[in-house]
């Protein structure tokens, strides 16, 4: 566990101090890559000007970047980052809930016909899951994984009022359902599965918290059990980007997060996140937020 007392940052040069970092690390496209001076990516783009306030710059940015209909492609390499598309939709509407700028609504639309791909009933011998159940995958033509589940459902989730409501519904409970059967046995969530070849995996911190913020106020055993999990286990994976959502996840529940704040900031001081652009976005977030209750990831 983090031992606060290991930074000499003063809390209140935390914020001013990440916030310079991301505005130095910029590029000139008007987006970041995931480290200064990399290539512009779609997930710490939008973190980034969620963070810095700025989430109606998101369009312009984008604006130019390859896309499949409303999808949007990586730069480069043209790929769909199915989880970072969601989160581009949470930013776009972060900016403007109630009016969302054209290309936000042709996404979240775009994003409901993605599935993950189809297969095979689980053999009970190698895990215990329900196949028949399909979210969201990382990338194209792969299966459903938690994390881009998560995200999509809490984008859809956010923006129902502007799909075609009986879709967005039906996704958003298949998404759900999905989450539910692949909760570990402490609660919380792993990658994918629960459980192989009968042993139980163990669930992870991030996947946790984002699971958690698309299932919030659903009051399932699983649910309640797992938000329990994340709370116990809030300050055991010392990363930006675990503390990060952590902070968000447990505000989100209304569950004080203070202690996480404070890491956040210690690993700051230590190590700076290693640089990671998006870690920094997330904790600029968490440590700002609180007196919005988190919209952005709000539901």
């Amino acid at each position: 566990m983090l031992n606060l007392a290991s930074t000499h940052l003063p809390l209140d040069e935390f914020e001013s101090s990440v916030r310079a970092a991301l505005e130095k690390a910029r590029n000139r496209d008007g987006g970041w890559g995931y480290r200064a001076g990399t290539t512009t990516r779609l997930e710490p783009t939008a973190l980034a000007l969620l963070a810095l306030g700025a989430s109606d710059q998101l369009g312009q940015v984008v604006a130019r970047w390859p896309h499949r209909g409303g999808i949007l492609l990586e730069p480069g390499i043209g790929l769909s980052n199915y989880a970072a598309n969601a989160l581009a939709a949470l930013v776009g509407l972060s900016a403007d809930r109630n009016r969302p700028a054209p290309w936000v609504i042709q996404l979240l639309d775009d994003l409901l016909g993605v599935k993950g791909r189809k297969t095979a009933e689980a053999d009970p011998a190698i895990n215990r899951q329900d196949n028949s159940l399909r979210g969201w995958p990382w990338v194209d033509d792969t299966f459903s994984w938690v994390e881009p589940t998560a995200w999509c459902v809490l984008a859809l989730r956010r923006g129902l009022p502007h799909v075609p409501a009986d879709t967005a519904r039906e996704r958003i409970d298949e998404g759900q359902r999905l989450l539910l059967d692949r909760v570990c046995a402490p609660g919380g969530w792993n990658y994918g599965n629960s459980n192989v070849f009968r042993r139980q995996l163990p669930p992870y911190v991030p996947t946790t918290a984002v699971s958690l913020l698309a299932l919030h106020g659903r009051g399932e055993r699983e649910v309640r059990r797992s938000a329990d999990t994340l709370y116990e286990r809030r300050l055991t994976e010392a990363s930006g980007y675990a503390l990060g959502l952590t902070a968000i996840c447990l505000g989100v529940y209304d569950r004080s997060a203070d202690d996480v704040r404070g890491a956040l900031a210690a690993q700051w001081g230590k190590v700076q996140y290693l640089g990671n652009i998006t870690a920094s976005a997330l904790a600029l977030y968490a440590y700002t937020a609180g007196p919005t209750r988190f919209e952005a990831f709000r539901v």
